[in-house]
């Protein structure tokens, strides 16, 4: 499934396209930046688990429970520095998520995850009860930041009002 992440206002000059694949195993999630001109991204690290993630380039997986409205979020560097996240409720206090380091390959163009199911909370496996929304947060060099996601429901970036419309 290719999914088209648009910036929140009109002064972003690119956008991302993002796939999701599912196998009984493993959630596949890719991003593709119509261009990387410009963008920040932090040099290669040793996947280091960082909060902070979302104050410079980076991407981002939210994985919501659509029966109790619990939510997952997890935070991807092209350093390949990453983050994930349990919420009970919306903007509740941020938790982090039992997750060993997941597979991610930043070729310079294109980023992928891949998330293995068993690592994942038996809640968010549950099938037609599981919401997925990708989003990326695109630093440019002149520091202006912009915030990209399938749509933006409020008057302001909010990743935490998860769309419902990417159930599975």
């Amino acid at each position: 499934m290719t999914i088209k992440l648009i910036p929140f206002d009109d002064s972003c000059p690119f956008h991302v396209e993002g796939q999701f694949q599912e196998t009984p195993e493993t959630l596949i999630f890719k991003w593709s930046p119509s261009s990387t001109d410009k963008l920040v991204l932090p040099p290669h690290s040793e996947q280091n688990r960082v909060i902070g993630l979302w104050e410079s380039t980076c991407f981002e997986v939210f994985l919501k429970n659509i029966k109790n409205g619990h939510y997952l979020e997890f935070n991807f560097s092209p350093s390949t520095d990453w983050n994930a996240f349990t919420f009970e409720t919306y903007r509740s206090e941020l938790k982090e998520l039992p997750f060993s380091a997941p597979s991610m390959n930043f070729d310079g163009k294109s980023f992928e995850v891949i998330l293995l199911k068993s690592q994942i909370p038996d809640e968010f496996n549950e099938p037609g009860h599981r919401a997925h929304w990708m989003t990326s947060v695109l630093k440019f060099e002149d520091g202006s930041i912009h915030y990209l996601a399938p749509s933006h429901p409020e008057d302001a970036p909010d990743f935490h009002n998860i769309g419902e419309q990417f159930i599975f």
